[in-house]
């Protein structure tokens, strides 16, 4: 965030956040190439660029971005507690369940959670 202001202040840098939008999309085309071509260094750079691309996305919207993904593992950490404890009251454990199963509780989860 810290590099990317300092090239905003130089005035590189896309006048909307639409720029960074755009650039997620061709950020995640990149990745999928990089898998595709089974390339880990490829694969490497790009998420690289993806996480880049993000924080810019989080600068032009005035949102810190670290303080973005800390809410977000707060948020995924509590659904995955919920997921556990909906597990636990039908007598299942995780590791036992089909990945299907699993969506079907994190979907309930999601529901009743409003973030």
């Amino acid at each position: 965030a810290k590099v990317q202001q300092r090239a905003a202040r130089e005035g590189f840098d896309w006048p909307t956040v639409e720029g960074p939008l755009n650039k997620l999309d061709e950020e995640l085309g990149e990745i999928r190439d990089a898998v595709s071509a089974n390339d880990p260094n490829e694969q490497l750079s790009e998420i690289g660029d993806l996480l880049f691309a993000v924080v810019n996305v989080a600068r032009h919207l005035d949102i810190d971005p670290e303080s973005a993904l800390r809410f977000a593992v707060q948020k995924f950490r509590g659904r995955v507690e919920a997921v556990e404890t909906l597990a636990t009251q039908k007598g299942q454990a995780l590791k036992s369940m089909t990945l299907e199963e699993l969506d079907g509780l994190w979907e309930s989860v999601k529901q009743q959670q409003t973030h």
